[in-house]
């Protein structure tokens, strides 16, 4: 019998956790339920009407909407608390976004206008779009074809790289610094897009770097309404 009592405890917790967290969706709806309504008596027009309701919501962000009496929460935290209905679900936005490998190369090796450089690079641009191996890989093969005597110390020994790379530099050395170098490029760029977007206040952002592209970083934004405004702020320059 008494076991019988926990296991009706458990289920009364239980019942009442899945409510609260409940609650914080069903808020978020009458929020954005209220700023739609706001939004309709502003204007016919769909592009006003959106605009106007997202005002609204923006102008709630930092507002307390839900009150229990001994805690409130804002707009913001509501959202960040409501259950996760994904893309799938909920609607929004998936983009891939790349950082330009070849520029950051080039920039490494101060853009210097050495022929079998440039080609190099631009070959192994063009072959990445269908090859398994990333176009470090298929620059080095590249650059060795086209000057089967140069080192690519001679490249990359440069004021920027003084302390990674130097004339004496072995080719793997040079190639490891490269590596090292391009996913820095990558970290900044993603830390860039997170610090973006937790200001824009998109909730449950999903910000993944793709480990079988360098260089992509996959952004997903649950419940964007106003795609224009998100694509500006992610495709700005840093």
């Amino acid at each position: 019998m008494q076991s019988k009592g926990v296991i009706k405890l458990l289920a009364i917790l239980l019942a009442i956790a899945c409510i609260y967290q409940l609650s914080f969706s069903l808020k978020a709806r009458s929020v954005e339920k209220k700023a739609a309504e706001y939004a309709a008596k502003v204007s016919e027009s769909d592009s006003l009407r959106q605009a106007a309701e997202i005002y609204y919501l923006d102008s709630v962000q930092n507002r307390p909407v839900y009150d229990l009496g001994f805690i409130s929460f804002t707009y913001k935290e509501v959202k960040e608390k409501e259950i996760n209905l994904g893309l799938d679900l909920k609607g929004g936005m998936n983009v891939i976004l790349e950082v330009s490998v070849p520029d950051v190369i080039k920039a490494l090796a101060d853009n210097k206008p050495d022929e079998a450089f440039n080609n190099a690079l631009a070959e192994a641009a063009k072959q990445a779009v269908n090859s398994q191996d990333d176009i470090i890989t298929l620059f080095v093969r590249e650059y060795h074809k086209a000057a089967p005597n140069a080192k690519l110390s001679e490249l990359f020994a440069t004021q920027q790289l003084k302390d990674k790379v130097n004339q004496k530099s072995s080719d793997a050395e040079v190639e490891k610094v490269l590596r090292a170098e391009v996913k820095a490029a990558v970290e900044n760029s993603y830390n860039v897009l997170r610090t973006r977007i937790d200001r824009f206040g998109v909730v449950q952002p999903n910000i993944q770097s793709l480990e079988d592209k360098m260089g992509r970083i996959m952004v997903e934004l649950p419940g964007i309404k106003e795609p224009e405004r998100v694509r500006k702020l992610l495709q700005g320059s840093a």
